[in-house]
């Protein structure tokens, strides 16, 4: 018989002979029961049923900076824990680290190059090779060709690749952000003179006022908070953290709350300076500090305009409430005042946020132990955290630009949805008006499903790369991520494509690195003085890959706040809505949910779709919250299928009466509405941005709570998906009673 046998198989099959040497007789065994187990890919890491662990990053967002340890099994990774080690979560992780094994192996991921066939947006693609993927791509940039590389936030690795492509190819590079941290970041620059997220100590402060900020479902870093959160309710040193939170729709952090107070939106900076007011007029701060802090607003005088007793008509919070905060908070320091959610939300959502943080300085709470400390920033060259990402304004510019005939002859995307997620902006006519457009990512989204070729992308757990993650707890913190199971799919990195394509455009001499591994590697090495190659520098390295990154106190350049806010307060107006009160007489509010959030890649997964939302326990779909007793005046109950109209749109979603939220107003989750994201996201929900108007705050930030719309109910109900128990059958709306038997 002559049957190749390498040495592996031999291994496999020697070992299933032993185990059944009394039954399999002849010169070879038959090839279905010699097959002990096999595999698409052998692993090359580990033997058979033999587990391993990897120090990696979550792989949902990793500038959130979640160290995470990823439990392999013959080469498929099985289980995701925190790494605890990794300063950032302390080995806690999220739903969303967690699902990051349901990801990798998603039979809907884009599994190797899609050139389009049908019109934009149609979905129509055949599968390509890669060779002539990469033609398609130098074709398109050779001979001095204009291309833009439109990204979200690209880790420091990707970025000096990037880079290096750019000077050669004389390309642009734009990068998206989140939404609404141009206006929280204008507030940090404005009153402390800073451009990095501070670290806002909240596991030993004493009190907390979160205007909005829900830092223990979606806020910047909710892994981290929520860890700090419970050292901060069960300190010994002064007993129990008190937490208010004042916000126009309970969030989260709204239900853990000591007191929740409802505000009227946009109104929120309104109340900050209020108790501002109240600390100075009462005397319960430093006079002389607190001209000083003023000084660029005129001094202390320019708070008399927010007395509390004006402020609470129109943020609908008591003046003696509002009294009783400025004492509370001037007696429980260190405190911390905190913003975030629909206050940043507004076309004034740049001066909310100012507002809160000048409520900090005014209580001399910084650079303090349970107060806010600046973080330090990275002196490694090449190796800092992700530059400033342009504005939604900026974003609508552009897309102005291009539509009016500057497009550039091709469009990179990556990674990125900018067609969903900011559909005011135009987009969608945008690419159009390119050349082409070359999209590159792990699933499809609205923005890749009109591009003239789609690349597969690596997931971030097949891939490496470095990340400086942001916001830091008080030291320097570079993470590391690394591949712990190999590609099924024709994925590629980000990093190794652009290698690809500079070498073939103009040679081997334009590439700095021969492979994104190599680029992590040496990047990483150079940063802390250590030469690749060299024996310590190879032991410094294994010793990196094990704990998931280095970090420590004297590890990068500290920062200090500005003497003096350059902040003047007298730029806090009313808020501003669009649509006139009498036609759309609510507010809406759009929000984020704890499972799919707003990225596609979360929304693809079943196991975040499936998780409840913690205050109504609502999955799988787009619902409407509205105050139960309008719903009840109204004839509205649960189930029925409300239109919400804006200036800009309308959509028909389900309602669900909590009482999350006051009358006059309205709340729609975040992340549905897709028809291009896999089986289990497509054609579900809808998008509640294409109901916002394109109005964005002075310093860019998009304007998303800052929609007034109207409702009308249809003559249709639906099933409502909760986890929910409903104690009386008379509540439940779906289901009426047939007989009550007791009570």
């Amino acid at each position: 018989m002559n049957r190749k046998i390498r040495r592996r198989n031999f291994l496999l099959g020697s070992a299933g002979a032993l185990l059944g040497s009394g039954l399999i007789v002849g010169c070879a065994a038959p090839e279905r029961e010699s097959r002990v187990k096999s595999f698409a890919l052998s692993p090359e890491q580990s033997l058979p049923g033999e587990d391993l662990w990897f120090a990696t990053l979550d792989a949902h967002d990793p500038f959130a900076a979640n160290g995470v340890v990823v439990r392999t099994v013959d080469g498929r990774a099985k289980k995701v824990e925190g790494n605890p080690q990794f300063p950032i979560n302390l080995g806690k992780s999220s739903a969303r680290a967690q699902a990051g094994v349901q990801s990798v192996y998603h039979p809907d991921r884009i599994a190797t190059p899609l050139l389009r066939t049908g019109e934009p947006g149609s979905g129509e693609f055949r599968p390509i090779s890669w060779d002539r993927a990469l033609a398609f791509i130098t074709d398109r940039m050779g001979g001095g060709a204009g291309a833009t590389f439109l990204t979200g936030r690209l880790d420091p690795v990707k970025q000096r690749l990037l880079d290096s492509f750019r000077l050669w190819s004389k390309a642009d590079h734009v990068s998206l952000g989140p939404a609404d941290q141009a206006n929280l970041r204008f507030a940090l620059r404005q009153v402390y003179g800073v451009n990095s997220l501070p670290h806002f100590d909240i596991a030993r402060a004493r009190s907390i006022i979160s205007f909005g900020s829900d830092f223990l479902g979606t806020e910047l870093s909710p892994v981290a908070y929520s860890g700090a959160y419970a050292d901060f309710r069960g300190r010994g040193n002064g007993g129990r953290g008190l937490l208010t939170q004042i916000e126009p729709h309970m969030s989260l952090t709204g239900a853990n709350a000591d007191r929740w107070l409802p505000v009227h939106p946009g109104y929120e900076g309104h109340v900050a300076l209020a108790i501002a007011n109240e600390l100075v007029s009462a005397g319960l701060v430093d006079a002389a500090a607190a001209e000083r802090l003023l000084s660029a607003s005129g001094g202390i005088s320019a708070l008399d305009a927010f007395a509390p007793d004006s402020v609470a008509a129109l943020s609908g919070i008591p003046a003696d409430t509002i009294r009783e905060l400025a004492h509370e908070f001037v007696a429980a320091q260190p405190g911390l005042a905190l913003v975030g959610g629909s206050a940043l939300g507004h076309v004034y959502g740049d001066q909310i946020a100012a507002a809160v943080m000048l409520l900090n300085r005014l209580v001399g709470n910084d650079s303090l132990p349970g107060g806010v400390n600046a973080n330090p920033e990275s002196n490694w060259e090449h190796m800092r955290a992700a530059g400033p990402a342009i504005s939604a304004r900026a974003a609508s510019a552009l897309a102005d630009s291009w539509s009016g005939g500057t497009a550039p002859d091709l469009v990179f995307v990556y990674e990125i949805d900018p067609v969903h997620d900011l559909p005011a902006a135009g987009f969608e006519q945008a690419l159009e008006a390119a050349g082409a457009v070359v999209g590159m990512g792990a699933f499809m989204n609205e923005t890749l499903a009109r591009a003239d070729l789609v690349l597969p992308g690596a997931h971030p757990f097949e891939e490496w790369g470095a990340y400086l993650p942001e916001p830091l707890r008080g030291e320097l913190v570079l993470g590391l991520q690394q591949p712990v199971v190999t590609p099924l799919t024709q994925a590629r990195s980000f990093g190794d494509l652009l290698i690809a394509v500079s070498s073939e455009l103009f040679g081997e001499n334009s590439v700095l690195y021969d492979s994104q591994q190599s680029a992590t590697k040496n990047m990483v090495l150079a940063a802390l003085g250590l030469t690749p190659g060299d024996a310590t520098a190879e032991a410094g390295w294994i010793d990196i890959l094990r704990r998931g990154g280095v970090w420590g106190p004297d590890l990068g350049q500290a920062q200090a706040f500005a003497a003096t806010p350059a902040w003047d307060a007298g730029r806090l107006r009313v808020p501003i809505f669009s649509g006139d009160a009498a036609s759309y007489p609510f507010n809406l509010i759009p929000f984020q949910t704890v499972g799919i959030g707003t990225d596609p890649q979360t929304g693809a997964q079943p196991w975040l779709q499936a998780t409840p939302d913690p205050l109504t326990t609502m999955t799988w779909k787009t619902w409407v919250e509205m105050n139960p007793e309008q719903a009840r005046a109204m004839g509205i109950q649960r189930g029925d299928v409300l239109r919400i109209q804006t200036i800009a749109g309308s959509a028909d979603v389900p309602v669900y009466p909590a009482p999350t939220i006051g009358p006059g107003l309205i709340a729609v989750p975040e992340g549905q509405g897709r028809n291009f994201s896999g089986r289990w996201n497509e054609g579900r929900g809808s998008n509640v941005r294409a109901l916002l108007p394109d109005l964005t705050s002075a310093a860019g930030g998009m304007a998303f709570a800052s929609a007034r719309a109207r409702i009308s109910r249809l003559d249709r109900t639906t099933l409502m998906p909760t986890f929910e128990l409903i104690e009386d059958p008379r509540n439940d709306a779906e289901s009426p009673p047939v007989k009550i038997v007791n009570g």
